[in-house]
Formats: C-alpha cells, sequence, structure tokens
C-alpha cells in the first residue's frame, strides 16, 4: 500500500488519474458536515475534525460493491450499487439512519457468518457515555439490518475509534481501537 501510494506521488502527468463524477450522475450525495460551536468544537473536542467513517463491500450479494457512511453530526447513508457507477440511497429503508451520536468508524463484517456482510459502526465523542454505544447491524438478507451489539457483546461506550475483525472457522476475534 506504501509502494502504491509512493508511485502515486512520482507518477508522470496524466498516468494515475481520477474524474470526480457528480451526484446527480451517481447518486451518491453524502457530506459529512460538521457545524462548530461554542461547545462543540476542537478545543472541546480535540478528534472532533477526525471524520466520520466510510466502507465498501457488497451488502446484497449482488456482485457490485455497495457503500456505507457514518457521519459525526449528519445521519449515515447507504447506497445500493446499481451498475455502471450508479447508487440508490436506501438508508430509510434500511433503518440504518436512526443512531445518534458521533460516529467514527465503520467495518463491514460477515460477524455471524450466514454469509452476508453486516455492519459494526463505532462511536466516540464528548456526549452521554449510552451514545456512545458501538451498534452491530446484522443483515436481514433484503436490504434491512437489525441492531444486535448488546448480544454479541460489542455494545462498548468506550470512545472507540475503528474496528477491526478477523474471523476464523474456529473464532471470530475482534478489535475495537479507542
Amino acid at each position: 500500500m506504501l509502494f502504491w501510494g509512493l508511485f502515486l506521488l512520482i507518477a508522470p502527468r496524466g498516468l494515475a488519474q481520477f474524474t470526480l463524477l457528480p451526484a446527480q450522475q451517481t447518486g451518491v450525495g453524502f457530506v459529512n458536515k460538521l457545524t462548530e460551536s461554542e461547545t462543540a468544537n476542537v478545543l472541546a473536542y480535540e478528534y472532533f475534525y477526525n471524520g466520520g467513517g466510510a466502507a465498501v463491500g457488497d451488502l446484497n450479494n449482488d456482485g457490485l460493491p455497495d457503500l456505507f457512511f457514518t457521519g459525526n453530526m449528519v445521519p449515515d447513508r447507504l447506497y445500493i450499487n446499481q451498475g455502471n457507477l450508479q447508487f440508490k440511497d436506501v438508508t430509510l429503508k434500511s433503518g440504518l439512519n436512526a443512531a445518534k451520536g458521533w460516529k467514527t468508524g465503520v467495518s463491514l463484517v460477515d460477524l455471524n457468518q450466514d454469509g452476508w456482510l453486516d455492519i459494526y459502526v463505532c462511536y466516540s465523542g464528548n456526549g452521554q457515555p449510552e451514545n456512545r454505544r458501538n451498534k452491530l447491524y446484522l443483515n436481514n438478507k433484503n436490504l434491512t439490518f437489525s441492531e444486535k451489539a448488546a448480544e454479541y457483546g460489542l455494545d462498548l461506550n468506550t470512545h472507540s475509534t475503528q474496528a477491526a475483525f478477523l474471523i476464523t472457522t474456529e473464532m471470530v476475534i475482534w478489535t475495537a481501537s479507542a
């Protein structure tokens, strides 16, 4: 990964290019907008500008990568890939945008090993500990999700930043960084 990053820095002009596609074309219009105030700013919370999370994975098992974004002060968004760089916002149907709190990271993992990716969202921030509980959304296999973090012992309220999972046939191993 580091080598590729260095390659991009020293690549000849015109070799490595990206094209910014407008939201009107792709259907992806997520913005993690932060609104500073006297109580919500980098002096009150030093990680104020660390950002939310983004994850890419096939959540509906159609072979196309879907997008999930978490927001710090805005609702999360789930975009299902329709092909040809076209995405559909299915957030309201999915039940994923109701949780409040300062979301920091997201991991896609088949935690219950049913062949469908689940979504694990990390929380942090200066708010109440109850608003910092990490969420585990199990995939219901119909673009809806059920929150089950407490049932799996993963509803931590410890200022998590990001989680990583390693699943083997014998056990599930997870870590959450704080």
